[in-house]
């Protein structure tokens, strides 16, 4: 609420705890952290994630009770959104989210006491109750466990693509449904504004990644141009703010130079662009079943390591990945049941051709903690340095960005 705190005496129970907090909030948000040591403030920074999961928590609770009281009706309000919009002055949108995460949690109490114990985020418990539904309550509640281990040990992004999983598991016919809907959806969308052209791209994840392949490679292209021109003038100190072009100027100038190429290019007899589909064997049986219309196992367990994705871990349909595999038109790597991909030896230094596809496969991104580029854009490095006898193998491989490689020779302590 926008209300100052009373000056006199507090208000009895919960709002004079919650009080208390608010100030001790505020009182660290004006506080000087500049004396605190890098240990110290990481710990603070997770005792305030800690706070916002448990206040995000009490806020939904209390939006939902209120709902339930009626509070909006007392208000001459027809709808709790209204009022929550009106009450905290927000955008109706953001009303709308917290009403609609607060009535979901309802349905998923062991989600919303891990937010309340900041073991998730808010973002977290959202996708949660976007999930939820009565037909699969029974299995939501079976696996919460796995959902919720998951959210605190992967990236968001792995996150979100194991609920991908999940849900195809637990409603292949939803999610079937759903990329359905995506690719009848599909649109490109060109209109001029003012002096310059707008594009707005709508297609389902398969399409998608083949359209981000092509403009990867010119991209990469185009980056390593302007990492050269950029070190011919600032040497050793250049850095990606030295650049020439942004990312963004970097994929608008790759997507005009692979419509160039492919307008030039004599396109006869030319096949159709290949994407790897990365799928486990359980999961492309599953759908093989399906499409021969054999009744599904009821006992049948969620396998929390299955996937069907592309190569940079993008989520598809696996009735979409069948389809291509049917056509040809794809480059599909099956996992057996212990996810293992067959080692390739120590008989090179250089990680090259198939192995090298394999730990792109693999890693997806850049292995350093944190770092989000694309495996694609990394360089194969030996856990285990080649010169202290590792091997040239899919185990003692990663992929690391240029950045991580340097500072893992920097501070080797950090990989070992």
């Amino acid at each position: 609420m926008c209300e100052p705190l009373p000056p006199g005496g507090e208000p009895p129970g919960l709002v004079s705890q919650l009080d208390a907090v608010v100030r001790a909030a505020a009182r660290l948000a004006t506080s000087d952290l500049g004396d605190l040591s890098p240990d110290d403030l990481e710990a603070l920074a997770d005792r305030c994630q800690r706070l916002k999961c448990a206040a995000d928590a009490a806020r939904l609770a209390t939006v939902a009770a209120c709902e339930s009281a009626g509070v909006h009706r007392r208000q001459g309000l027809r709808a709790p959104t209204s009022w929550l919009a009106h009450r905290h002055h927000l955008p109706v949108g953001h009303a709308a989210s917290a009403v609609s995460v607060a009535r979901n949690l309802l349905h998923i109490p062991r989600v919303h006491e891990a937010l309340a114990r900041g073991e998730i985020d808010l973002a977290h418990a959202r996708l949660l109750g976007r999930l939820w539904r009565p037909n699969i309550a029974e299995l939501f509640d079976r696996d919460t466990h796995l959902f919720l281990d998951k959210a605190c040990t992967v990236s968001f992004a792995r996150f979100e693509e194991f609920l991908v999983e999940w849900l195809r598991y637990a409603d292949p016919d939803r999610a079937q449904a759903d990329a359905e809907r995506v690719r009848k959806n599909r649109a490109l969308y060109i209109s001029r504004v003012g002096d310059q052209i707008a594009m707005d791209l709508n297609t389902d994840t398969l399409t998608g990644g083949v359209i981000l392949n092509v403009l990867r490679h010119f991209e990469r292209r185009l980056f390593i141009e302007d990492w050269q021109a950029a070190r011919e003038v600032h040497g050793d100190d250049v850095c990606l703010e030295l650049l020439g072009r942004t990312p963004a100027q970097r994929r608008h100038d790759a997507m005009e130079l692979a419509l160039e190429t492919a307008y030039n290019h004599d396109t006869a007899g030319a096949g159709e662009p290949l994407v790897n589909v990365i799928v486990d064997r359980e999961t492309l049986d599953r759908e093989i079943q399906r499409f021969c219309g054999l009744p599904r196992d009821p006992d049948a367990a969620f396998d929390p390591d299955s996937r069907c994705t592309l190569a940079d871990g993008t989520p598809i349909s696996p009735d979409r990945a069948l389809y291509m595999a049917f056509r040809g038109h794809m480059a599909r790597t099956v996992f057996d049941g212990e996810g293992r991909i067959i080692d390739m030896g120590r008989r090179t230094r250089f990680f090259t051709g198939a192995l090298k596809a394999a730990l792109i496969i693999r890693d997806r991104t850049c292995r350093h903690p944190g770092c989000e580029i694309p495996a694609t854009w990394c360089q194969a490095d030996h856990r285990r340095p080649w010169n202290l006898g590792g091997p040239t193998t899919l185990a003692n491989g990663q992929m690391l960005c240029a950045y991580h490689h340097r500072y893992k020779h920097r501070s080797p302590a950090v990989y070992t």
